[in-house]
């Protein structure tokens, strides 16, 4: 994945967790909303909570 869109993959998922916080839903409620699962909720907000490191980049990960 060209690192545009690892980036734009980040911003919507950002974009998404910002829609969870304001919608004051369950998790569960939210993810059924959203069409995704609440794994996926729970993966980005512990990936995108992580301060970027330059070890992490070009990880590939």
């Amino acid at each position: 994945m060209a690192a545009s869109a690892r980036e734009e993959q980040s911003e919507a998922w950002r974009q998404r967790l910002e829609r969870f916080v304001q919608s004051e839903q369950t998790v569960t409620a939210f993810c059924q909303q959203e069409s995704v699962s609440v794994w996926s909720v729970y993966h980005w907000r512990r990936r995108l909570q992580r301060p970027a490191s330059p070890s992490n980049e070009g990880a590939g990960a």
